[in-house]
């Protein structure tokens, strides 16, 4: 925020965020840590490296490659929580391979920009957004899913 505020000269700061359910049952809670958390953090690092060696700014790259940190940081407590709901529930693994295979379908199926060009200011174009999102689902997701069920 700090970065996109200097740019536009205007204090910038996210949205709210939905309250979160007080209750959620275990399964819930080990979709949601696979699905947002190991897939998409884990994405979003790959991404956010990708926009560094793309971006021309070099002030954008460095927030870039700490954002890549920070999201890998996050996919990291995701692989935990998801631990944690297999030591005690192990029969969400059937649950969680049938979720593997729909991420395999999104990522297939994921947008960005149209415009390749819009990777030198930091937006990941379409096809780099699913390659990406394709190889984090085959080298991170899957091995890692199939680590933590063993």
């Amino acid at each position: 925020y700090d970065w996109l505020e200097r740019q536009r000269g205007a204090r910038v700061r996210p949205g709210a965020l939905p309250a979160p359910s007080s209750h959620i049952d275990l399964e819930t809670l080990a979709l949601e840590a696979l699905r947002d958390g190991a897939f998409e953090e884990s994405l979003g690092s790959m991404l956010a490296e990708q926009m560094a060696s793309s971006v021309d700014d070099p002030e954008l790259a460095t927030e870039l490659h700490t954002i890549a940190r920070e999201e890998a940081q996050h996919a990291e407590l995701s692989w935990q929580v998801l631990a944690f709901a297999l030591a005690r529930q192990p029969g969400l693994a059937p649950r969680l391979l049938s979720e593997l295979a729909l991420l395999s379908s999104v990522a297939a199926a994921l947008g960005g920009a149209e415009d390749a060009s819009l990777e030198r200011a930091g937006v990941p174009s379409r096809a780099t957004t699913r390659a990406l999102a394709t190889r984090a689902v085959r080298e991170i997701v899957a091995p890692c899913l199939e680590a933590a069920l063993a």
